[in-house]
């Protein structure tokens, strides 16, 4: 890999060995008609204070049911059957639903993957934010709206003195995600939780958004991000958690993942994002095995050892990169799949976009347009 792939550790300090979240095991089931579908199977992993974790993998490996478990945000359908959420000191699964909504907004915040869903369209977008603020801190409301404003433009809303009257329908699908993140925002978490938060913003817009996620790390705050997009991990993680099927495959730093992914589905993940690559359908959810590797049947190295028993234990390969893996186990020979890693480095999915490339936003018209953060009082 290139410079451009080093290490974007930041205020996660290296000596600072103390987690601000730690999921242990945790199991999250929802009920469907045909069955209990066990979303989130056993997935453990921690986060520290100036941290970016990101949660990759394919849409439906449980990567926004596990974000939600966290504050037990979940759909009515959907329950926590096992393990523990730490915040700190404190179990957030033993805390009762009052406890468990003043820390919500206050102490962790999330930025949901549909911001029309987020958002309150009866009233303006700055009564939102301002609303937001009210409630976390004593702050009058002269001074609230103050900030409201402050935090519009931190994040990139044109015009924001003009816009913090309008409502969500009058935004666009790009700024009404902006909205959402400085809504989240405005509590001053210690932790966001970010879902796929730069999905519907144009390319120089993400830069920006890139940017404030780093600053925010820098000032100490933690981030738990889900996001498609490799360039966004490269550019902002600390480390990678690879989910399918709702158990974490593979984890480590970012700069060891992105060049030697382990794990077989992880390759895939990795040359799935290289439009020249040969691609193979993943296996419909409803043939995805119960016991022994879930990814087995779409495997090109699975073999008997593969099958039955618990998803494989966690095998180190190097300084805190672990695999789920059979042919890493101390008797087996991971040869064949360590030379398909060698292979399936993330490479040209890792070039930056070129100008005006993907969805266009409202208001960004580059570093001189309407869209520009650091708007003038």
């Amino acid at each position: 890999m290139t410079d451009s792939h080093a290490p974007r550790r930041r205020n996660a300090r290296e000596d600072d060995s103390t987690p601000l979240l730690s999921v242990t095991d945790l199991r999250t089931v929802i009920r469907t008609a045909e069955g209990p579908l066990h979303a989130v199977d056993g997935v453990s992993f921690s986060v520290r204070p100036g941290e970016t974790v990101c949660i990759v993998g394919e849409s439906g490996s449980g990567k926004s049911i596990t974000c939600r478990s966290v504050t037990r945000l979940l759909p009515s359908a959907a329950e926590i059957v096992g393990g523990e959420l730490t915040l700190g000191e404190r179990s957030l699964r033993a805390l009762p639903p009052e406890e468990l909504e003043s820390i919500r907004g206050d102490r962790i915040a999330h930025v949901f993957q549909n911001p029309q869903r987020s958002l309150d369209p009866v009233y303006p977008v700055g009564e939102q934010i301002t609303e937001t603020i009210r409630i976390h801190t004593a702050t009058p409301s002269e001074e609230a709206r103050r900030r409201a404003l402050t935090l519009l433009r931190r994040v990139g809303i044109p015009r924001a003195h003009e816009r913090i009257d309008d409502y969500p329908h009058e935004f666009s699908g790009g700024m009404q995600q902006r909205v959402a993140v400085a809504i989240a925002l405005a509590g001053e978490p210690e932790i966001l939780v970010a879902d796929e938060p730069t999905t519907a913003v144009d390319a120089t817009v993400q830069a920006r958004l890139i940017e404030l996620f780093r600053s925010l790390t820098d000032e100490g705050t933690a981030l738990l991000l889900v996001t498609h997009d490799l360039r966004i991990v490269s550019a902002l993680a600390d480390r990678v958690l690879v989910m399918y099927a709702g158990t974490v495959v593979e984890r480590g730093p970012v700069e060891r993942v992105f060049d030697r992914p382990l794990h077989p589905y992880t390759q895939a993940l990795f040359r799935s994002y290289d439009a020249t690559a040969d691609r193979e359908s993943a296996p419909p959810r409803r043939t995805i095995p119960a016991d022994g590797c879930r990814f087995r049947p779409a495997c090109p190295h699975a073999v008997e050892r593969c099958a039955g028993g618990d998803q494989p234990t966690f095998q180190g390969h190097g300084t805190d990169h672990e695999v789920s893996c059979v042919h890493f186990e101390p008797d087996a020979d991971a040869t064949a799949v360590l030379a398909d890693a060698r292979r399936s480095s993330p490479g040209r999915a890792m070039e930056p976009r070129r100008d005006g490339e993907g969805t266009q936003d409202e208001g960004s018209e580059g570093p001189e347009g309407p869209g520009a953060m650091g708007e003038p009082e």
